[in-house]
């Protein structure tokens, strides 16, 4: 019986890794890939709401992970909780690197 719930977990643990590693990409290509609009200032601003918004999916994949990780801790071997933490993880350094690009752009470079 805990040999089907490992197995079970363990293939939760992975689809997710797998799903937020497409999403999490998808996002820079599709940031790259979506035509510009608007005019002057505002020109491009909508490939921001793009990227966005694949990102907040990421994010909401990387928190489900998360949670099956920590609440599954004592069943899963350390690699897979590992694994369970990376896209939590990457989307914080993400969201790190943009408040430092914001700061850096805002106050340092005047």
């Amino acid at each position: 019986m805990d040999q089907q719930i490992n197995k079970k977990v363990m293939n939760r643990i992975l689809i997710l890794f797998i799903f937020w590693l497409v999403v999490f990409a998808l996002s820079f290509i599709m940031f790259i890939t979506t035509e510009r609009t608007g005019m002057g200032f505002t020109q491009g601003a909508n490939r921001i709401g793009v990227f966005l918004g694949w990102q907040f999916a990421a994010f909401c994949i990387s928190i489900i992970s998360l949670v099956i990780s920590k609440n599954r801790n004592k069943e899963i071997t350390k690699t897979l909780k590992i694994l369970g933490f990376i896209p939590f993880g990457g989307q914080i350094l993400l969201i790190f690197v943009i408040v430092l690009t914001v700061l850096y752009v805002s106050f340092i470079s005047n």
